[in-house]
């Protein structure tokens, strides 16, 4: 029987990079992936290349939502006629995975062979969860429906601060096991042991109507690498979440900016730049990065 491990977290949290860490750990295994994007634009399934795993990747939008759930469900059939060990399943930053069981459920009604489901691990961005967790009931579902919460990025803040996010992680989640870490470097091979909780599958709050602003920016020009890197710290603080992979005069760079956080490392480069913006002001995003990006591009870029 396949064990499948499902991992959450918020927008940025370090999903892929504890990914990655677990694709490597498991290597002796065979093991199978399926990714979804928020946004329209494939940007974690190539950060996964290269552990010779079977991959599905589903996009704009959340499995849990009706919008991706029937596409979702026929992964899962697929999946577990597959000659894997191990399903991980990396959740859109935005989902509410409230109702894992239940599609769970759905896949073995449609002609999946059973899971063994290994429940449910979060990662949490130290730095924004308490700014976050009150006004997004995504982020305390997650929580709630974690056997494992990671709190990721405590290099970033202080012991206090990170005793104070633990304390908020508990009482949404008593019985989770909780550990603090650096890039998401933690014992692998224990989150898989950490189990699902008792909470009953309830009714996620993944809809199709209020869902955040995703835009995906594409262009074809190679700006200068500080232009581009400024323009993403213009419009990062009112954004969730900006990754993608970009052209620049220097060559090819891999962004990624979770509010004011600025991350990039040089890629190979790209046909077009393609970047991902997940807003946190709603449709004006739009005229926010038209206007900034007229100090990076010499032509507007399209805007999806």
């Amino acid at each position: 029987m396949t064990k499948l491990l499902l991992i959450t977290g918020f927008l940025g949290a370090g999903k892929t990079t504890l990914l990655n860490r677990i694709l490597t750990e498991y290597a002796p295994y065979k093991a199978g992936v399926i990714v979804n994007e928020y946004g329209s634009a494939a940007v974690d399934d190539a950060l996964l290349e290269g552990h010779g795993t079977d991959m599905t990747l589903l996009k704009n939008g959340s499995v849990f939502c009706a919008c991706l759930k029937d596409d979702f469900i026929k992964a899962l059939v697929d999946m577990s006629r597959a000659d894997i060990d191990y399903l991980f399943v990396e959740a859109s930053g935005l989902s509410d995975p409230a109702n894992m069981v239940t599609i769970l459920e759905a896949a073995k009604q449609a002609g999946s062979r059973p899971y063994n489901y290994l429940g449910a691990v979060c990662v949490a961005d130290a730095v924004r969860f308490t700014r976050h967790v009150m006004v997004l009931p995504a982020l305390s579902s997650q929580i709630a429906y974690s056997g494992a919460v990671i709190i990721n990025k405590t290099d970033l803040i202080t012991p206090e601060e990170a005793d104070d996010v633990e304390e908020k992680v508990h009482a949404i989640n008593p019985s989770a096991v909780i550990y603090r870490a650096v890039r998401c470097d933690v014992p692998i091979y224990s989150l898989a042991r950490c189990r699902s909780v008792s909470l009953l599958p309830a009714e996620s709050s993944n809809k199709r109507t209020g869902r955040l602003r995703a835009v995906t920016l594409r262009s074809g020009e190679s700006p200068d690498r500080d232009k581009l890197l400024a323009f993403v710290g213009e419009i990062g603080p009112l954004a969730y979440r900006v990754k993608g992979f970009c052209r620049t005069g220097d060559g090819g760079l891999y962004i990624s900016a979770a509010g004011d956080l600025v991350e990039s490392e040089a890629c190979d480069l790209p046909d077009v730049t393609e970047l991902v913006i997940i807003s946190s002001v709603g449709i004006s995003i739009i005229s926010k990065i038209l206007e900034a990006a007229e100090k990076c591009f010499s032509e507007p870029p399209e805007l999806k």
